[in-house]
């Protein structure tokens, strides 16, 4: 690269930015180094501690840079995610990217809940609410519950119907057949 077409990069920067009404495209390497800025200050901050007990040990080490690399994908995911959960009158609307892609990468455990609830919220928009689903679950039960009484009305009017009725009262007789006849 040139100085001459370094030069006229940055004049067309400079004049994205004088022209407001131009959108600023978002820098990929903006949220690389901020989700960077954020894993590492988590990663000094956690191992400080270590440092000053005299506690520190190298066996760590793999799990420093897993953190480092889970805050960098978090923060860009949180970077690029933000517009689905940030309305346009809030607060943190006016913050950059950036700035969320650093959040991001000091918080990444933050951004797997975001992550967490919404995949919950597109299971649900997929599987129907919860509601739907116990309303389903109920009615079957309902249906369980009047095959099973259906059942046990049959097998009492057989029952019934085998009883030996010699020498029984004819009163006893005709409450039998009455109550056979209601099933």
């Amino acid at each position: 690269m040139t100085i001459s077409s370094l030069f006229r990069q940055t004049l067309f920067f400079a004049d994205l930015a004088a022209n407001t009404s131009a959108p600023v495209p978002i820098d990929k390497w903006q949220l690389f180094w901020g989700a960077s800025t954020g894993a590492c200050v988590y990663i000094l901050t956690t191992s400080y501690r270590y440092l000053v007990d005299r506690s520190f040990d190298p066996k760590y080490n793999a799990a420093y840079a897993t953190r480092l690399v889970c805050g960098i994908v978090a923060g860009f995911i949180l970077a690029q995610v933000s517009g689905f959960f940030i309305s346009e009158g809030s607060p943190w609307a006016k913050v950059g990217p950036g700035v969320l892609a650093l959040l991001g990468g000091f918080a990444a455990e933050a951004v797997e809940e975001v992550l967490k609830r919404m995949v919950a919220v597109f299971m649900a928009v997929v599987n129907g609410t919860g509601e739907q689903q116990s309303k389903v679950q109920l009615q079957e039960q309902k249906t369980n519950v009047a095959d099973q009484q259906s059942k046990k009305t049959a097998a009492l009017w057989q029952s019934l119907s085998t009883i030996p009725l010699d020498g029984v009262p004819p009163a006893v007789v005709s409450k039998l057949r009455a109550i056979q006849a209601t099933l």
